[in-house]
């Protein structure tokens, strides 16, 4: 309202301009919703209007979307809406001015309004029936007000007056119509008004009209396609990310809805996120705390609506045709095209002005603040200026230019015109390259905008038409409207939970709170906006928005067609990514991995660390993670506290149906909270009778789940369901649901809503720390939700929406049931030791009872360290959460000392109870009927409700005989009346009834009617109200007279009769009969997928009142079975209410049963054709798998479960719920898993025997992704047959076709799930260099082989040496690995490369230019190689020397030939490097024939890359004779022959005719064997010292680790065909070597050993077994042993420190020696490692060489004159020093 007083007169008052200047402001920011309607009414009353006008503009019927309302009704809405948005929300709401009183209810008609009118010319109106009681004889009508109606008493006339004849008399007051046709403009009119040249859409590139791409395009795919890589700098200046694009952008342009994700959000809030965030991740979306349930504004569409009339509004306290001047906008989302008209336009007095939104660089961070003032300056005086509208645009950005936030410059300019009262002079709209995700639009709606083009979304969209992306092949205009559908569609979700219908509500009402955002740019942009933690300010936001501009515009040297240019950013926001730059995530895959191994073993330890690692990342992540506990005197012995067996029944998990998980995971969180004492909670839903029903000894069923929830009617929920409940909770919004669709930034972190919310509290708690952190805030109990299913296997695949969870948890998919593992036991060693901590933290602050513990705030502080960490935690001041509650109110409790008062004992039911007592027995057979009459009071709330409840604890869900109870009640009964009514029961009831009768109904019968002395026509009068039987389940109904909205919402089984239904009847209603014996309100049966409906329509309108859900889905009541149904329920209701309506129809049946429509909805028809087809197919199962024998113990295995659970304790704990079906044939065991799944039995523990026949191999395009790891089994690249490869040196994998391979990697990559959490990802245990592995594996699964290639080369040097000699540890981290062959990885990322050079697609690509800096590498192995490569790429000039004679290190000579080809693969890569402008020098032993100072100072930096090149040696007697070598000198001396002569030459160790001992395994072993195996050798023989390793993972070598499992190797495959056996000895040890005269070896003493472990040291060493002593004949050993570390020839000439191991002293991560400039990576710094790991610590080194030389000696661009190439140290000479010295050297 303060920005409509700017154009206000208020002629109407008369009073002078002075005067009205006092009486504002209308509304006081003080005003609560109410006042300020209240001031709202009063002005515009004053100002002329009669106050039902008033009202009708304030609160308009839903008119946008009712076809059947007339014209002249919605002309007049259409004109209100052109002066002030509506009034919104649920509301009733009553009104005066002394000559009329009335009241109106809101648009959707969620809030109740009931009203008598008597013979006598009195009225009674309130929110119930009964607050006055009237004799029955006196009453005329019995009505109620209907959505948006208006109830109007005129006591000028003394009169009713009709809401038809009120509404059609001002909207006949003037000719709305006639305005709004000359006056009301559309886009249509806009964009015709300007010259087609003109509105042509400017696209940031070219675009080529001929789209799509044909397919004969360059490779390039999704992302990496032409058109979106020319839009590469925008989107990474905006913080466009991968997934964004991928994950949330594409599917809304394919869908037009929104995306689905599941398993909510555990990453860094915006405001302690290390990442550049945009200011709309610090908004949190508010949501209404009452409205249950929310708004669904898919099957109520009819009463939403996103139209709005924006632009300069008229005076709103008169109404002219001026007034009615608005643009129309039926939507918020602007098309380019649109966006360029208005831009553009010059029509009818309206002209837009384009503000500039951005800033320049140069001006840093403080140039966001300055430029705030410059747009909001230019914004007034546009204003000022007479522009109709404003268009704040950033598409001025640039590489000098960065853009302001569309949200602070909109923001700022709303707020600033709204304080100048000039915001209703303009349309203010927002053209920007941030918004593309549903909260960045709703956040922008939110403070003003009154509509955004997001033109570089629709940009990248459209770009992603080309080269066979994700959008190819879909029309232009198709892909954008699709797009705009799903942001309205979301924008119109996110309104409904707020209980808001339309935008023009919506829009500028600023329902977010600020969560770390400071006082001054909430002042600023955001007035009003609630702000608790403060946090960054303008300097920050500015810093975020230049940090996001340097990554695009930022300098480098890149060649443009390298993965690394093509690199759109994936930090990972809702799909975990590893890396420096990524996303942290809470459920880290480390975490989460220690945290299975330590809940599964029970192990303290591992849980301190896990402890420790969460509380790490909670620093990072979490609000509470800035808080620690304050240092104090008092703490006290452990002993002291309250037990931890105590402390747990605290605990409680999460709200997660069976449904969202399996019954397995759901009995088995039960099973542990029951034995603990805690609380499981059923999610929504209700829960198996098998787990509700007692123990045999009348115990608690152990299965049961103590909450029961009770969420939007939802089916299951009966009186059984809730008898058998510790505790009942009430859900309102989403929450803790695996596979939930998650809207717009909905939720506040558990410590901001914690102090607000009652004494439960959950929120990712995960530690002691966590609860701790809680209770001090005011917590008595805590959910767990993610933590207890991670316990129970749950990996955070978030897939949980798909049903394909591969741990069987989040998923009904029964042979992915039978995969699930968890135990009852892991969830309870969890809690437990949580506990402990707890009590370890409670001891330490002095506590011995968590009830003394409960809101003592004080006890925490905010952790300096912490803040002082990250500059961008400087602003947080978390001094409001910390303020103990016990300051506020002193003498308060802190803590729940009294149960709550529900007022039971003012009930009914108190006095029924007792009446019933003969029929309350605990045998049925016993039951006596009762028969009983009683008043009732609309104060008796849920009558029947508690007596369903008594019935039901003794008679579980089969409840009385029918009638047992019947309660013949006379009055005004109070909501809820029957609610949960249980068979048995019959509630009859002379009166009328308020909102919910029946609800929840579970088998008992009500029948309500008018009082015998009534005299109006019931069928015309309203006898119950809103909402009646939701979620009713079974049982009967009878009203005699109408209902009011919502009747029959989600019934599920009931029977019901009523005599006229409002609006919205028979919504979601899934089973049933509902029969409507008179007229219905409009939109019925939307939603509606089973039961049927009969309505009585002789007027035949029905159809027109109907939902599209089922308006075509109208037959008449014809068949035999519907006439005989029919007939007797009204024959039921003739006899339960006398209904005159029902025996006249009777009276003429076969003449009125053909003005029955029968509502039977087409998918309700499908399902019964199928379950009957079902049926059958089912008894002839029953029939095969009982003729086989196939079977389980079935329903009866749960009584024995429940007798074993029973006598569970947290000391012996329970199992999990398992078949013990014994496997008969694959075929059979399908059956019967499909069988036994879908009568709810557990499946756990089932043989998948089907499995070993599944494919491998499908033809391209052919294999389901979704169930790809479900339906395909395993299979690698294979290798050539063992008698063919040892004829030869080539290598050892099988060349197949490319359509073979094609087809082979289409399936297998098909096997990857694609997991939310890649396990192979990570580096703890996965792949060290974090390839990018679910992603390449897609595209290769879709054939794009050239875009997999550049996601692997993103992090991959050198994919063609890790896809060869790498023992993939991401494949013993794979997820699918957990209960299946792992995914083939290593197969498809060689695949991928192999390929790329096949296609000519590694072709050099040299930098664009050079830094001018000199880096000399010493090594050519993988870690020198990917530093130079790295280095090279970032434009500096990098020299590689390599003592060899080949470049290549360990991959050139430390590998043999068969594993990775020299020529073919290793020099390959060489050239490529080299003619990129690498140069490498051979033959170059640094340190001794080239100076190594020289080569320091003649550099800017230099890196030692040498290798671990000691071997480790066996000390034992004889080790001197000839004929025992070092692996390395065997195997290097083979291959440099092999290269020199094809081994002509001799110069090697040759093993033809020799007995070959191998000492040691590994990788090094076997390549021994398989090189003596191709010499010819006599025989070979491998000694290993450790035992041989189990086939399968032993208990401490869990998942992910890297499975230390038995191999069979190319070698060892190799000397078993040859030799007749696998060549290796386990458990052995050399004892001595033995020779002849000659020196010669001729035999290796061994004796057996075991592993014992150490009594001092603790570790395990090797312990000789007696009499095993043995001697093996042998000319040649080879020891393979590993190495002890690097040369020390470096270290002692540069000086550098050496760890205790004698490597290279250097960090990890920083890599920098003692010696400034000199840098260490690889094995010489690590150790003895992978090659993966050597390729990862170059990269790594790379980036920290690269960011010392920038530091240290700036960065220079010049253009690339460096030839790389290959050169002898003969012809090498030191390059002259550089000029630029560095300071420190």
């Amino acid at each position: 309202m303060r920005s409509r007083e700017g154009v206000m007169a208020c002629k109407g008052l008369g009073v002078p301009e002075e005067v009205l200047q006092a009486i504002y402001p209308i509304v006081p920011a003080t005003s609560s919703d109410t006042g300020a309607f209240d001031s709202v009414l009063e002005l515009l009353t004053m100002c002329g209007r009669d106050i039902p006008e008033v009202m009708m503009m304030l609160v308009p019927e839903a008119w946008q979307n009712d076809p059947l309302m007339p014209q002249e009704k919605k002309d007049f809405y259409m004109m209100a809406s052109c002066l002030m948005e509506p009034w919104d929300g649920p509301a009733l709401l009553s009104f005066t001015d002394g000559r009329y009183i009335g009241a109106t209810l809101d648009r959707n008609g969620l809030r109740p309004g009931r009203y008598y009118v008597t013979k006598d010319g009195r009225v009674v109106m309130g929110s119930e029936v009964g607050v006055v009681d009237i004799k029955p004889e006196d009453i005329k009508k019995k009505g109620r007000l209907m959505p948006g109606n208006i109830f109007l008493v005129d006591f000028d006339e003394h009169r009713v007056v009709e809401d038809k004849e009120m509404k059609e008399r001002y909207a006949r007051r003037q000719p709305y119509g006639e305005w709004l046709s000359r006056q009301v403009v559309t886009l249509k009119e806009v964009l015709g008004s300007v010259p087609e040249g003109v509105r042509q859409p400017k696209f940031l590139v070219p675009q080529n009209a001929a789209l799509p791409a044909p397919a004969s395009s360059n490779g390039h795919g999704p992302l990496e396609g032409a058109g979106l890589l020319s839009l590469l700098e925008p989107l990474k200046m905006f913080g466009y990310t991968r997934e964004g694009l991928e994950m949330l952008m594409v599917p809304m342009a394919k869908t037009g809805a929104e995306p689905l994700g599941s398993m909510g959000n555990d990453s860094a809030l915006a405001a302690l996120s290390d990442r550049p965030k945009l200011p709309f991740e610090y908004f949190k979306q508010l949501f209404a705390q009452v409205t249950n349930p929310a708004i669904d504004p898919f099957r109520e569409a009819v009463v939403t609506s996103l139209r709005c009339f924006v632009g300069p509004s008229g005076d709103v306290t008169e109404t002219t045709e001026s007034h009615a001047h608005r643009l129309d906008l039926a939507q918020p989302v602007l098309k380019l095209e649109e966006m360029e008209a208005i831009k553009a336009m010059d029509y009818r007095g309206w002209k837009t002005q384009v503000i500039d939104t951005t800033f320049p660089v140069s001006e840093g961070p403080g140039g966001l603040r300055t430029a705030l003032d410059r747009i909001a300056a230019e914004a007034e005086a546009g204003v000022a200026a007479g522009y109709s509208f404003l268009v704040l645009s950033d598409r001025n950005f640039g590489p000098e230019r960065a853009p302001v936030s569309s949200l602070l410059a909109l923001g700022c300019v709303h707020h600033h015109l709204v304080h100048l009262k000039l915001r209703s002079r303009v349309g203010l709209f927002v053209e920007s390259g941030e918004a593309r995700e549903l909260h960045q639009f709703c956040t922008l709606m939110g403070y003003g905008a009154d509509g955004v083009c997001p033109y570089l979304a629709f940009e990248a969209l459209i770009s992603m038409q080309h080269n066979n992306g994700p959008l190819a092949g879909r029309d232009r205009n198709a892909i954008i409207d699709a797009y705009i559908k799903g942001i309205d569609v979301g924008i119109l979700k996110v309104m409904s939970k707020m209980g808001i219908s339309t935008l023009a509500s919506y829009k500028g009402a600023q329902i977010f709170e600020a969560l770390g955002l400071n006082d001054e740019v909430v002042g600023k942009c955001f007035q009003g906006t609630a702000t608790r933690i403060a946090g960054a300010g303008f300097q920050q936001l500015g810093a975020d928005a230049l940090k996001l501009h340097n990554n695009a515009y930022n300098v480098h040297v890149l060649a443009e067609d390298t993965a690394d240019a093509h690199a759109i950013p994936h930090p990972g926001e809702y799909h975990y990514r590893a890396g420096k730059d990524a996303e942290l995530h809470l459920n880290d895959p480390e975490a989460m991995a220690t945290l299975q191994a330590a809940s599964q073993g029970n192990n303290r330890a591992l849980f301190k660390a896990y402890s420790e690692k969460s509380t790490q990342l909670s620093r990072q992540i979490h609000l509470r993670g800035l808080l620690r506990f304050k240092r104090t005197a008092q703490s006290i012995p452990l002993d002291e506290v309250e037990p931890a067996a105590e402390i747990v029944k605290r605990f409680v998990t999460g709200a997660m149906s069976y449904g969202s998980i399996s019954l397995e995971a759901h009995t088995t969180l039960a099973l542990a909270m029951n034995t603990m004492g805690g609380k499981s909670n059923s999610g929504e839903g209700g829960e198996n009778e098998r787990r509700i029903s007692p123990a045999p000894d009348g115990t608690k069923n152990p299965f049961r789940s103590a909450i029961k929830q009770v969420a939007s009617g939802r089916f299951g929920v009966t009186a059984n369901y809730l008898t058998n409940a510790d505790e009942l909770q009430i859900k309102v919004a989403q929450g803790a649901k695996p596979g939930c669709a998650e809207q717009s930034s909905a939720y506040l972190p558990m410590e901001a809503s914690l102090r607000v919310k009652s004494m439960q509290v959950d929120g990712q708690l995960r530690t002691g720390r966590d609860v701790a952190i809680a209770t001090l805030l005011g917590a008595e109990e805590y959910g767990f939700s993610t933590a207890p299913l991670i316990t129970m296997g749950c990996i955070m695949m978030r897939k949980c929406h798909t049903n394909t969870c591969p741990v069987g948890i989040a998923t009904q998919d029964p042979v992915l049931r039978a995969k699930f593992a968890g135990e009852p036991e892991s969830v309870i060693n969890f809690f437990f030791m949580v506990a402990e901590e707890m009590r370890e933290i409670m001891a330490s602050l002095g506590f011995t009872k968590v009830d003394d513990m409960v809101g003592r705030a004080d006890m925490l502080e905010m952790d300096s360290e912490v803040i002082n960490s990250s500059p961008k935690l400087a602003g947080i001041d978390l001094s409001r959460l910390l303020l103990p509650a016990g300051s506020l109110r002193p003498g308060a409790m802190q803590y729940c000392v009294s149960k709550q008062d529900h007022g039971l004992d003012t009930g009914l039911d108190v006095h029924l109870i007792p009446m019933c007592q003969s029929a309350l027995v605990d045998k049925r057979e016993d039951v006596e009927p009762v028969y009983l009459e009683m008043e009732v009071l609309n104060t008796h709330r849920a009558v029947g409700t508690t007596l369903s409840h008594e019935v039901s604890k003794r008679c579980g869900e089969a409840g009385l005989p029918r009638n047992t109870i019947h309660a013949k009640l006379t009055g005004h009964a109070g909501q809820s009346l029957g609610a949960w009514l249980c068979n048995g029961i019959t509630l009859e009831l002379e009166g009328d009834a308020n909102d919910y009768v029946g609800k929840g109904l579970s088998g008992g019968i009500i029948a309500v009617y008018p009082p015998k002395a009534s005299t109006f026509k019931p069928e015309e009068n309203i006898i119950v109200g809103n909402v009646c039987l939701y979620g009713a389940t079974e049982g009967e109904v009878y009203f005699r007279g109408m209902a009011a909205e919502r009747f029959c919402v989600r019934n599920s089984g009931a029977r019901a009769v009523v005599e006229g239904v409002g609006d919205h009847a028979c919504e979601y209603m899934t089973g049933g009969v509902a029969v409507i014996l008179g007229e219905t309100g409009k939109n019925f049966g939307a939603g509606m997928s089973g039961g049927v409906a009969y309505v009585y329509d002789p007027k035949k309108k029905f159809k027109l009142l109907c939902n599209k859900d089922v308006a075509e889905a109208l037959l008449p009541v014809e068949a035999d079975t519907n006439v005989r149904q029919l007939k007797s329920i009204l024959q039921q209701h003739v006899k339960m209410t006398g209904s005159d309506v029902a025996r006249k129809l009777l009276i003429n049946w076969d003449r009125e049963r053909q003005n029955f429509a029968m509502v039977f909805p087409l998918e309700y028809r499908r399902a019964l054709a199928e379950m009957e087809a079902t049926a059958k197919a089912e008894a002839a199962e029953q029939a095969l798998l009982a003729s086989a024998g196939a079977k389980s113990k079935g329903s009866d295995a749960f009584e024995e479960l429940k007798r074993m659970a029973t006598r569970a304790s947290v000391a012996n704990p329970p199992k999990a719920i398992a078949t013990d079906y014994q496997p008969q044939t694959p075929e059979l065991d399908r059956k019967f898993l499909e069988r036994e799944a879908a009568q709810g039995l557990p499946v756990k523990g089932m043989k998948l025997t089907w499995n070993e026949s599944r494919p491998t191999v499908l033809p391209s395009k052919n294999a389901d992704k979704r169930r790809g790891f479900v339906e395909y089994a395993r299979k690698p690249m294979p290798y050539r047959p063992p008698e063919e490869r040892v004829r030869d040196w080539k290598e050892v994998h099988a060349k197949i076709s490319p359509d073979s391979r094609g087809e082979l990697l289409h399936t297998q990559a098909a096997r990857c799930m694609e997991c939310g959490t890649p396990f192979c990802h990570q580096t703890a245990s996965g792949c060290p260099l974090s390839n990018r592995i679910p992603e390449f594996n897609e595209l290769v699964h879709q054939g794009d082989w050239r875009s997999a290639l550049d996601r692997l080369l993103e992090t991959n040097n050198f994919p063609e040496f890790t896809g060869r000699v790498c023992p993939a540890p991401c494949e013993g981290a794979c997820v699918l690995g957990i209960n299946e062959n792992p995914v083939s990885i290593k197969t498809i990322e060689n695949s991928i490369i192999d390929k790329a050079f096949e296609e000519g697609w590694m072709v050099p690509r040299p930098p664009s230019h050079r830094t001018g800096a000199k880096v000399a590498i010493v090594g050519s192995g993988p870690a020198g190689l990917a530093a130079a490569d790295q280095l090279n790429k970032m434009g500096h000039e990098v020299t590689v020397f390599e003592r060899s004679d080949r470049i290549g290190g360990l991959m050139m000579y430390g590998v043999p030939n068969m594993k990775t080809d020299k020529l073919d693969v290793v020099q390959r890569r060489v050239d490529l490097m080299a003619a990129e402008g690498v140069k490498f020098v051979v033959n170059a032993n640094v340190g001794t024939n080239v100076d190594l100072k020289g080569l320091q100072q003649n550099h800017d930096a230099l890196l030692l890359a040498a290798g671990s090149t000691r071997p480790r040696d066996l000390s034992a007697e004889g080790r001197e004779l000839q004929g025992i070598h070092f692996a390395m000198e065997f195997l290097t001396a083979n291959t440099r022959s092999l290269l020199d002569s094809g081994l002509a030459d001799g110069n090697y160790i040759s093993a033809a005719g020799k007995k070959v001992v191998v000492i040691g395994g590994g990788d090094t072993g076997t390549d021994c064997i398989g090189t003596s195996v191709r010499h010819g050798a006599t025989s070979v023989v491998n000694l290993e010292l450790m035992p041989r390793p189990p086939d399968t993972r032993a208990p401490g070598n869990a998942w992910p680790q890297w499975p230390r499992i038995f191999r069979v190797d190319y070698g060892h495959a190799e000397a078993a065909l040859t030799y007749g056996q696998d060549p290796r000895k386990y458990s052995v040890m050399t004892r001595r070597f033995v020779g002849d005269e000659q020196g010669k070896l001729k035999g290796v003493e061994i004796v057996g050993v075991k592993m014992e472990r150490d009594a001092q040291t603790g570790q395990f060493r090797p312990m000789e077994i007696p009499g095993t002593v043995q001697m093996l004949e042998a000319d040649l050993v080879f020891l393979a042993m590993g190495f002890l570390g690097p040369e020390a020839t470096l270290a002692e000439q540069l000086d550098i420190a050496r760890d205790e191991r004698s490597n290279f002293k250097a960090a990890f991560g920083d890599f920098a020696t003692s010696v400034p400039g000199v840098f260490a990576a690889g094995d010489c710094r690590r150790g003895q490692s992978l090659v993966v790991w050597a390729i990862r610590e170059g990269r790594d080194a790379a980036k920290s060489i690269d960011g010392f030389l920038e530091s240290r000696v700036g960065r220079q661009l010049l253009a690339n004159d460096v030839m790389g190439g290959i050169t002898d140290v003969s012809a090498y000479s030191l390059p002259a020093a550089p000029s630029r010295r560095l300071a420190a050297v």
